[in-house]
């Protein structure tokens, strides 16, 4: 009886301690949903008080949006900003997305209350070509030239058509079609939009022109808009059809692209698909360029085709059988019997896999000069380019099996194509920004192809994160991207969603700040672009070596390379790029100074060349470096060079910067121009670069990476130099507060 009196009494408690935690949880529950409630009514009435206030701008003398204004000011952009995005808050409200809505609200308050202060200027700068163009016909009116994009004068224009054109905007789908004719007014000048052939061809025999007329269609409200297209062509939408058709497409790869690229079936279908969709285009007003692949990569597992051209591969390399036993200390009788190796299965002889990895190089860059071919036999003039990640062209991500090697894909079009980030820090590392990547991959595609970069994926933005991202990261990877040679950018992504999970959640196109900022920034690359062209044509001071077989047996080189030209960075001297394969073509570098950074392998053929440079060599790194060719076998020449020294593993670039002012004395390797603090002492984190403009002006370009602002002078020879701000013409101090992830482009005295 106790026993069950017990019981009784234990239930009894657990029941009613149930009964309090559900009421507990009910009452908490309702607090949430009151909380929540209370938090949507107070952003409804800053929504209310934001767009009444914003009415009255308007109606006090603020032009609300017009597309038919031949050129776009500042006060145009936020208005239209504006306007695009008060809509946005009201549904965020709808779907219960408060931290977005409240995001975004913050924003528009600060636009309007600048909006209501009339006393600031309003820059202009025409950022399209004139919108008074007609959709008729006319010839395209960009066109790339002496490392620039062109205007092309209007019908009947007394214009030469000589200055170059930034042109920056946004990639998407359906929202970005959607917005073609309001992207000047947001002042964004570009877009890029996809077609692939399993929209032209969907099944076996059947061509259907739906979305290539629709193509056409948006070419038109383009043209109209004064709006550059670029078309990706999208050889990954590959119809399913194909496959039952010719089922030795089917192979097992990475990336984008799930067939096999060197089966001649797929080749011809896909020159097919190219010749149709440009031969509709081709002579669009508004088609800038096309694409011709998304982030390619051609990992991929052995088929009949490309185990043929490995075999006539190897006897061209090696020279024969007997060059092969030589350079692989082998004994064979035969090189057939040498297979083509998996890269899904990588061979333990890593001499065999440095061969694959060139061959994969050449069979990845043989394909898509293939397609740029097909583009070229409809419309010869039209520039190609290749949306390639940066990262793997630099050797940072993924395995070298990739089959990106940045010499080949230098030259297969008029334009350097990219896929790059730059993002803003929110963990405190050195500095505010990822500039390093973009800086690196733009330098290093200009050192091998002086045509105009576009980056038509632009990440400025993490996916899928919702955090705030300040304005001035945008205008910095903007600004600074264009200093380092691109003139065109589409960013990612031009969307928007209510799923988390979704590549488009945190987008851009949630941050109307972000928005804002570039089309403040595009419109202040085209007051500047003539600076900014003499920048980026000046010649490089020092030049750093870039090398497939380092990647392949030197792991570390990629870390010592970026820790060297983060350091060289903050020189002011301009960096460029020599790679093995130039040298192995007799190009030798092109300037006084070459950096190693931590080579210990390079093929006999390009050390040999390096024999012959007359320039200094530096060695970045432990020793000995230079000591193997690219098959591991002790080098036959020994290169004369300094040494500065670090550890990849231990060290960073300031142990460098701490070294290179010296020895830049020493080397008489010095930039005209130096940028010191307030006290006269160096300082890290301002990247500077400096150059003549026409008339002989002395123009200087500077960035401050750093979290904090810092107070830097100018130094032109013995004297501290003073200067006016080229965008505002208003006279600098002497001493210059540069803020976080502030560009200041000075013109001086």
């Amino acid at each position: 009886m106790k026993r069950a009196t017990g019981l009784r009494a234990l239930l009894r408690s657990v029941a009613l301690c149930t009964l309090s935690i559900i009421a507990i949880a009910t009452l908490l529950g309702a607090t949430v949903v009151v909380s929540q409630r209370a938090i949507r009514d107070g952003l409804a009435q800053r929504l209310l008080k934001v767009t009444t206030k914003f009415s009255n701008v308007l109606s006090q003398g603020q032009r609300p949006p017009n597309a038919r204004s031949g050129t776009i000011g500042t006060r145009q952009v936020t208005t239209t900003v504006i306007s695009k995005f008060l809509p946005y808050v009201r549904e965020d409200l709808e779907h219960g997305e408060t931290g977005r809505a409240a995001l975004e609200l913050s924003s528009l308050e600060a636009m309007v209350d600048r909006l209501s202060h009339k006393g600031g200027a309003d820059s202009r700068a025409t950022i399209t070509y004139q919108n008074n163009l007609s959709a008729t016909r006319q010839g395209r009116r960009l066109r790339v030239e002496a490392g620039a994009i062109i205007e092309l004068p209007a019908q009947g224009s007394a214009h030469a058509g000589t200055r170059p054109v930034f042109l920056a905007g946004y990639d998407g789908f359906q929202q970005v079609r959607d917005d073609v004719q309001l992207m000047p007014l947001l002042g964004a000048n570009l877009i890029q939009i996809e077609i692939g052939p399993s929209h032209i061809y969907p099944q076996a025999g059947v061509t259907d022109r739906t979305q290539l007329d629709a193509l056409v269609r948006l070419l038109d409200r383009a043209a109209e808009a004064g709006v550059a297209v670029d078309v990706l062509l999208s050889p990954h939408y590959f119809p399913s059809w194909m496959f039952e058709s010719v089922p030795a497409l089917r192979r097992l790869r990475e990336g984008f692209v799930q067939f096999c690229v060197h089966h001649p079936a797929g080749r011809e279908f896909l020159r097919q698909y190219i010749r149709t969709v440009v031969h509709a285009i081709k002579d669009h007003p508004a088609l800038l360029s096309v694409c011709l692949a998304n982030e390619p990569a051609n990992t991929e597992e052995p088929c009949p085709y490309a185990t043929q051209n490995w075999k006539s591969w190897l006897k061209i390399r090696h020279g024969g059988m007997e060059g092969y036993n030589r350079d692989h200390h082998a004994a064979l009788r035969d090189l057939e019997g040498v297979p083509l190796p998996n890269p899904f299965k990588p061979p333990s002889d890593r001499a065999i896999w440095m061969d694959y990895i060139r061959f994969n190089q050449e069979q990845h860059a043989e394909w898509l000069e293939s397609l740029a071919s097909a583009v070229h036999e409809e419309a010869p003039d039209l520039p190609v380019h290749v949306k390639t990640l940066t990262p793997e062209l630099l050797g940072r991500r993924a395995d070298p099996s990739s089959g990106l090697d940045p010499t080949l894909l230098a030259r297969i079009g008029r334009l350097n194509g990219n896929d790059a980030y730059n993002l803003y820090q929110y963990e405190r590392t050195d500095f505010a920004e990822s500039w390093q990547e973009n800086a690196m991959g733009h330098d290093l595609q200009k050192s091998l192809n002086p045509a105009p970069i576009f980056n038509s994926e632009n990440h400025i933005i993490f996916d899928r994160d919702s955090r705030a991202v300040p304005p001035a990261h945008v205008r910095a990877a903007l600004w600074q991207a264009a200093v380092h040679g691109q003139a065109a950018t589409t960013i990612w992504v031009w969307e928007r969603t209510f799923d988390h999970k979704s590549d488009f959640w945190a987008s851009i196109l949630e941050r109307p700040d972000a928005v804002e900022a570039v089309g403040l920034t595009n419109i202040d690359l085209n007051r500047a672009a003539l600076e900014l062209r003499a920048l980026q044509n000046a010649s490089s001071n020092v030049t750093i070596l870039s090398s497939v077989s380092a990647l392949v047996w030197d792991r570390h080189v990629p870390a010592i390379t970026e820790a060297l030209y983060t350091a060289l960075s903050f020189t002011g001297l301009k960096i460029g790029f020599i790679t093995e394969r130039q040298l192995e073509s007799g190009i030798s570098p092109p300037t006084s100074t070459l950096f190693i950074p931590g080579n210990i392998h390079m093929s006999h053929q390009a050390l040999r060349a390096l024999s012959e440079y007359r320039g200094r060599i530096v060695f970045v790194g432990k020793a000995p470096l230079l000591s193997r060719d690219d098959h591991d076998q002790p080098a036959t020449l020994t290169l004369p060079g300094e040494l500065l020294g670090l550890d990849a593993g231990t060290d960073t670039w300031r142990l460098l910067w701490a070294q290179l002012p010296p020895a830049l004395v020493r080397w008489n390797v010095m930039s005209e121009v130096q940028v010191t603090d307030a006290h006269g002492n160096p300082v890290w984190g301002i990247e500077w670069q400096s150059t003549r403009d026409s008339a002989g002006a002395q123009i200087v370009n500077l960035c401050n990476f750093r979290y904090d602002s810092i107070a830097i002078q100018l130094q032109l020879g013995q004297r501290i130099a003073s200067g006016r701000d080229v965008l505002t013409g208003i006279p600098l101090p002497k001493v210059i507060l540069l803020g976080s992830l502030e560009t200041k482009l000075v013109r001086l005295d």
